[in-house]
């Protein structure tokens, strides 16, 4: 099944879109990165990367495609690995 040009259009535009999200996040993070960091902003910077493998998941995986199951496991297997994260962070 091929995909009308529209279709492709948008969906490149997407993944644009969400590939500059993901830079720009990553330099944000970067930049807000010291040795002594406060709890507050450690907890900022876990939830930019939890928001930046949820849109690497759903769009560039295309698990927003897939069946209910699978975007269920996606969702508890992010919020489980960044709890762990942020646990082990703040203690």
């Amino acid at each position: 099944m091929t995909q009308s040009s529209a279709s492709l259009r948008t969906n490149v535009l997407a993944a644009a879109v969400v590939w500059i999200l993901l830079v720009g996040s990553a330099l944000i993070s970067g930049l807000e990165t010291t040795p002594s960091m406060s709890v507050a902003l450690t907890t900022g910077i876990v939830c930019l990367a939890a928001l930046k493998v949820v849109l690497v998941i759903s769009v560039f995986m295309e698990v927003h495609r897939s069946p209910l199951w699978l975007k269920a496991l996606c969702g508890v297997w992010t919020a489980v690995v960044f709890s762990v994260i942020f646990l082990l962070n703040v203690n």
